[in-house]
């Protein structure tokens, strides 16, 4: 039994921090292993010699209005993106007017920003070094 139990603890120890083993999902804490089972969600804690799982959380299950009230939201926003998808406006290029109006929006931006460069240019980099303080030379 002894043998046994020393056997698994060894496994466990080589196992990395987070292991992902088919199903459920480990991560280990302070308290103990944690285990997530990612078909339900349902997360235990996992201590003790011999290693014991009690599940975490209230148990209480799902509320069915709850879960009918998500799969409507969840088919909306499935016709919605189907909707955006058939319409496909996202994937036109813009008109030549567009292309024209913005080209010029860019052309007056650069304009701009190049003649604030050019009066800062004017101007010396470093200011001059201080006097030297009276009384000295």
């Amino acid at each position: 039994m002894h043998l046994a139990l020393a056997g698994l603890l060894t496994v466990l120890a080589a196992v990395p921090a987070t292991a992902e083993t088919g199903r459920y999902q480990f991560e280990r804490t302070e308290a103990g292993i944690v285990r997530l089972d990612t078909e339900t969600g349902a997360v235990a804690l996992c201590s003790g010699d011999p290693l014991q799982c009690r599940e975490s959380g209230n148990g209480t299950p799902v509320a069915d209005s709850d879960i009918e009230r998500l799969e409507q939201r969840l088919a909306a926003l499935e016709r919605r993106i189907a909707a955006l998808e058939k319409d496909g406006s996202g994937d036109a290029l813009p008109s030549e007017e567009e292309f024209d109006r913005t080209l010029s929006l860019m052309e007056r931006f650069m304009r701009r920003f190049f003649g604030v460069i050019q009066e800062f240019g004017d101007t010396p980099e470093t200011p001059p070094p201080p006097a030297p303080p009276p009384g000295r030379t």
